[in-house]
């Protein structure tokens, strides 16, 4: 699975203005395309950054959809006041919980990997460090992204609300200095979101326990 990912640093006076655009606008569109399994929005209103992350079954539909996205990431730069960024990424570990309710916040760290060492990276967050992950208090879900050709990687943990988020931080801060010395990863930036947006196909996503995914199909995707 893939998925891009678009920054704007946004006008704080038009935050709510550019998460309404997205959320009833963009969302109801590409959540409507062929191979499109999700859409979320996250925010952080003290420096204003938007990051909103559209997640595809696979590479061709993520590449199909960009003549339809152009106009409108535009039109959201616009709304926000900023000038959108773009990256893609491949997803390579994907685990959630039941779904995410109002107040939910995500920390991010962006990191930088050596190439050579990238797939045994790779292995080592989903044998170790997201099994650790699962343990923080208040945890909704992970992810990790990466991009094979510039050795970048961004881990993403969603938190019930502001105090899970906060209590975690120690043991989070902990989880990414063991994989800093184990694996030779460089952190280059660690951030808090707000989580406004999040709509995603929870019966492909989740556990079979809850009525979809049959035979871990997903995870099997992800390896």
């Amino acid at each position: 699975m893939f998925a891009r990912t678009t920054t704007v640093k946004a006008d704080p006076g038009r935050i709510d203005a550019g998460i309404n655009y997205v959320r009833d606008e963009v969302m109801p569109t590409l959540t409507g395309l062929t191979g499109c399994i999700g859409l979320s929005s996250m925010i952080d209103r003290d420096s204003g950054r938007c990051i909103t992350t559209t997640a595809w079954h696979d590479q061709s539909s993520m590449r199909d959809s960009d003549e339809l996205v152009r106009p409108l990431r535009d039109r959201a730069g616009e709304v926000f006041g900023g000038t959108p960024q773009v990256d893609l990424w491949e997803i390579v570990a994907f685990h959630r919980m039941d779904g995410v309710s109002a107040g939910a916040c995500v920390r991010a760290a962006w990191v930088r990997v050596d190439i050579d060492r990238m797939q045994q990276t790779i292995d080592v967050y989903r044998a170790t460090i997201l099994p650790a992950t699962e343990e923080l208090p208040g945890f909704r879900s992970a992810s990790l992204f990466v991009d094979r050709e510039s050795g970048r990687a961004v881990t993403s943990v969603t938190y019930t609300d502001r105090d899970a988020l906060d209590a975690s931080r120690e043991m989070a801060m902990s989880l990414r200095r063991s994989a800093v010395q184990e694996n030779d990863v460089e952190v280059l930036e660690v951030a808090e979101f707000d989580l406004v947006l999040a709509h995603t196909m929870q019966g492909f996503y989740g556990s079979p326990r809850h009525g979809g995914n049959r035979d871990y199909v997903s995870w099997q995707m992800l390896g």
